[in-house]
């Protein structure tokens, strides 16, 4: 399942907005979950939500019992009422277009599955009927029921609920029912993916995904969170000098505390290959450890994802994961994070059974710890493992990717940690983002931790020297076959000075060179189209140097392309930048 699908879901259920370039990114919108939580698999459909549509009956004594069906969300509410015993809820199959399907009813109580009865033809668990609930009346009963139905092949199902409440009043006891038919559910044969999911709370899930590519999620707005590369994010900040503002008397500057060992791991594979892997190189697949001369402790970044290793055949483009453990049985995995490499034509042909039959197909889509975007091979593995399907080592790895430049930074033995005062303007005090770099006389600062007082307005700064680039060249390394290139951009946060609106142009001093869109008023994409790489012979003129044979290498000058960034802020400011692509 595409874990962009997931994010989507999420927004979906909470109401929420997830932002970003980085959501849009291929090394984001082609990572995938592989998951299973049993090792017989029994297909069994999507479910949906059993709706409440028509009364068939109803006795009204004394007690119209119609409020408590919601026709509009599917929900039935048993709740305390005055004078009366009990309550008793029943369900019956009311139509079933296919006898011989099995299906399922799964009941919700208070948004908690409850129980799940299994049906076949017009029986609940082998009755004709169910009983759902039974209560006493007693004050502070307030019971919130739904339900759903899935099965196991297409069938068109509609049940009957009945709701009776007996009380006693004097000296007699009085019934009141209502009978509920529901709408016809048409119940499809598409594989319910939830049935089947991991049991991973989702806030494990999302922080999983947020430490596995080093990303940082803030909110926005209310409800609206971006989510962006952590070195992105500090490439976004704004450079501000606070020297004229900070207490010159009160400076501490200190050795960072630093770990002596850093460790990226994901969980650990049963699986017969990882296990092999283990055996022969002493350490699980795709995890990385580094040493720093430094005497803190250890430090273990660690994601719920397993890591699966897969194999290619020889002489094949097939390459294949085994969730099969050391004597070969199925296990149950961890939930498994994938690259989509692509379709993938064969040679020869896969040729599939089922013990009865079989087919064959020359096709097939390639899942694995490999990427390749514009042109670049990236890896799920948080080390530059040998690639299962290119058999050598990948080295735009996850560490290298997303945690190299912050860690560069952090553990260069010239860094310190600073603390210092600072009294500043209020338009600067409220402007400030925690990615913006601070300037103090002739050095720059990242900011780790500040504090404000409220009272005195004094600001305390713990600080970290920032030597990495500020609006770094973009350098793109393409094949010379490839003609486009998509490129995401972070616009920099506005200077105290410049206000808050800012937007960037592209322009590029190559011909033929088309960029889509030219300008961005905020955080997004650009769409370049390059000129082909001619060969020698459709050079007609260019830059010719001699080689030692004496033939002659002909240099074109659409190997190297040019695109020009200007920031653009409200006072006029500028910033410039520059995209480099080589071919």
């Amino acid at each position: 399942m595409r874990v962009k699908s997931i994010f989507d879901l999420i927004s979906n259920q909470y109401g929420i907005t997830f932002t970003g370039n980085f959501l849009s990114d291929p090394r984001f919108t082609q990572a995938y979950i592989w998951y299973k939580n049993r090792n017989d698999y029994q297909f069994v459909g999507q479910s949906q939500d059993v709706m409440f549509s028509t009364i068939l009956s109803q006795i009204i004594n004394p007690y119209d019992l119609s409020p408590a069906f919601n026709l509009t969300n599917g929900e039935l509410t048993i709740q305390f009422l005055n004078g009366a015993l009990d309550h008793t809820l029943d369900v019956n199959i009311s139509s079933n277009s296919n006898l011989t399907v099995p299906f399922y009813l799964d009941a919700y109580v208070n948004g908690s599955l409850f129980t799940t009865w299994q049906c076949l033809g017009f029986t609940l668990g082998g009755q004709l009927g169910a009983n759902v609930a039974y209560f006493v009346n007693q004050l502070g009963l307030n019971e919130v029921y739904t339900f759903k139905l899935r099965a196991t092949s297409a069938v068109n199902i509609s049940l009957r609920f009945t709701y009776t409440v007996n009380s006693y009043i004097g000296s007699t006891i009085y019934l009141s029912q209502i009978q509920y038919k529901t709408t016809t559910l048409n119940l499809t044969s598409f594989t319910d993916l939830q049935t089947l999911a991991p049991q991973i709370k989702i806030t494990d899930f999302v922080s999983g995904i947020l430490k596995q590519f080093n990303l940082t999620c803030f909110a926005e707005k209310e409800k609206t969170y971006k989510i962006i590369p952590l070195a992105d994010w500090y490439a976004g900040g704004a450079v501000i000098n606070i020297t004229e503002f900070t207490d010159k008397q009160e400076i501490g500057i200190e050795r960072v505390k630093l770990y002596k060992k850093i460790g990226f791991k994901f969980q650990d594979s049963e699986s017969f290959m990882n296990k092999k892997y283990f055996e022969n190189g002493l350490k699980q697949w795709g995890n990385t450890e580094y040493q720093y001369p430094y005497d803190g402790g250890e430090f273990t970044l660690e994601v719920p994802f397993e890591n699966l290793l897969f194999n290619k055949f020889t002489g094949t483009k097939l390459q294949l994961g085994y969730s099969l453990d050391s004597s070969f049985s199925p296990y149950i995995p961890k939930a498994i994070l994938l690259y989509k490499y692509g379709g993938i034509t064969l040679a020869q042909h896969i040729h599939y059974t089922n013990g009865s039959g079989y087919f064959t197909n020359f096709d097939y889509t390639m899942f694995g710890q490999d990427l390749t975007d514009n042109g670049i091979n990236y890896s799920i593995n948080f080390a530059p493992e040998t690639s299962s399907y290119w058999l050598f080592p990948i080295q735009q790895s996850i560490f290298a990717t997303y945690y190299f430049p912050y860690l560069a930074n952090l553990f260069n033995p010239k860094n310190r940690l600073t603390t210092v005062k600072a009294n500043l303007p209020v338009s600067l005090l409220t402007g400030i983002q925690l990615n913006d770099r601070l300037i103090i006389r002739d050095k720059r600062y990242i900011i780790n931790q500040m504090k404000t007082n409220m009272v005195t307005g004094v600001t305390q700064f713990e600080l970290l020297n920032d030597f990495m680039p500020v609006n770094p060249d973009r350098i793109i390394h393409l094949e010379p076959s490839r003609n486009t290139v998509s490129v995401p951009i972070t616009l920099p946060n506005p200077m105290p000075n410049t206000g808050s609106s800012r937007r960037a142009l592209f322009t590029s001093s190559n011909s033929d060179v088309y960029i889509e869109p030219s300008a961005l008023d905020a955080d997004g994409i650009i769409n370049i189209t390059l000129p082909r790489v001619r060969t020698m012979d459709e050079v007609d003129s260019g830059s010719t140097d001699e080689t030692d044979s004496g033939s002659t290498d002909v240099v074109d000058s659409n190997t190297q392309i040019f695109v020009n960034i200007t920031y653009e802020f409200n006072n006029g400011e500028i910033l410039e930048g520059l995209i480099i692509i080589l071919r």
